[in-house]
């Protein structure tokens, strides 16, 4: 990210997203560039995930208005943006040690979160306001969006939802 010209947006995903699409990625840019958001994240509702693919144990951010699961797709729209990828470094260089998370993100939207009584834009809000940047969301209708590969089994799974994909369609 450092090679490109701030003045450009950029799209951030990981490695083991296997099902990344298109249609994916176009409908998660249009929904980016639309917005008024330095930074956008892609989610999608738990249960879509859980009804197309019941075996696949995905992590659900449990918020109080609804369960999500995150797509790993990012969209750093403005200069300002580009810090939060240092916040979520030093995030994630300390997941092994809660307690130093928590004093990240602040103790009250954590017992709020873990009491099941934060709602997601509260916690945008919340990190917004800490990060000083605008953060938003978009709720992407795909299930294949919040699959990656962490595991062997997540790997036999983008195998067969492929193979499926790939099957001729009788009419």
């Amino acid at each position: 990210m450092e090679q490109i010209p701030e003045s450009q947006p950029v799209l951030l995903t990981t490695a083991d997203h296997a099902l990344l699409s298109s249609r994916i990625l176009d409908d998660f840019c249009a929904r980016a560039r639309s917005a008024d958001f330095d930074l956008m994240i892609a989610l999608a509702p738990h249960e879509l995930v859980a009804t197309a693919y019941p075996a696949v144990k995905r992590t659900r951010l449990r918020f109080s208005d609804r369960d999500y699961c995150s797509c790993n797709l990012f969209a750093f729209m403005t200069p300002r943006s580009r810090a939060i990828a240092g916040f979520w470094r030093k995030v994630e260089s300390q997941r092994k040690r809660p307690w130093r998370v928590i004093s990240i993100l602040g103790w009250w939207p954590v017992f709020k979160y873990l009491l099941g009584r934060l709602s997601l834009q509260e916690a945008l809000a919340r990190i917004s306001s800490r990060l000083e940047i605008r953060i938003g969301v978009a709720i992407l209708p795909y299930p294949e969006a919040a699959v990656d590969v962490d595991s062997e089994n997540d790997w036999l799974l983008v195998q067969q939802i492929v193979a499926e994909k790939e099957k001729p369609r009788v009419v």
